[in-house]
């Protein structure tokens, strides 16, 4: 919820809503270094599902689109 529903909003009057979600997108990738172990391939679909869940946050006006998400991308490491 932090990045769609506080990163992002707050960015949008200073970038744009394009700009607040690559911002947010590049926020995230970089807190996801660790967890892919710097890995790009990964870094660039971490990013692109943080563009993907701030536009469904703010098409929707839930949380819920992204963080179910989330769920799934994490439980897919585990199968």
């Amino acid at each position: 919820w932090f990045f769609s529903g506080m990163v992002a909003p707050s960015m949008a009057e200073s970038f744009g809503i394009v700009g607040a979600f690559i911002t947010s997108g590049a926020f995230f990738g970089l807190l996801h270094l660790r967890v892919y172990n710097a890995d790009f391939a990964q870094i660039v679909v971490a990013i692109s599902w943080r563009i993907v869940a701030d536009a469904l946050a703010l098409k929707s006006k839930s949380l819920m689109p992204g963080i179910l998400g989330h769920l799934i991308i994490n439980l897919s490491f585990f199968v």
